[in-house]
């Protein structure tokens, strides 16, 4: 994928903004005109990581979308991206929405852990 070097500079201006993310991956999105983002955040309560996702508009650069699993972090991501501008999505949980056996437990680990 070809970015710009100005837009390249841009995107790397604000992934170094939030220091607490790692960032791993990023993928085309809305028909190759921008990228998301992938990164982790560490928890402190469990081995589990924490996820943010950016999305960079590479022709308007702007940011129209963020989301991250961090209860800590999710609105600290937004004012330092967007000043605020977008409100931050909730993140909940597959596995207390559905039923499904390929989810993520965290109940029975806090469970385990707390005994």
């Amino acid at each position: 994928m070809e970015i710009k070097t100005s837009t390249k500079q841009w995107i790397e201006f604000n992934l170094r903004k939030i220091p607490f993310v790692t960032w791993d991956r990023f993928t085309a999105v809305s028909l190759g005109k921008g990228i998301g983002v992938f990164g982790w955040i560490e928890r402190e309560k469990d081995s589990y990581k924490d996820f943010a996702y950016v999305e960079f508009d590479l022709e308007k650069h702007i940011i129209p979308f963020f989301i991250s699993s961090s209860a800590k972090y999710s609105k600290q991501i937004g004012e330092i991206l967007v000043k605020g501008k977008l409100e931050y999505n909730i993140c909940l949980r597959v596995e207390d929405n559905f039923k499904i056996k390929n989810s993520v437990k965290l109940t029975l680990i806090a469970h385990k852990r707390d005994k």
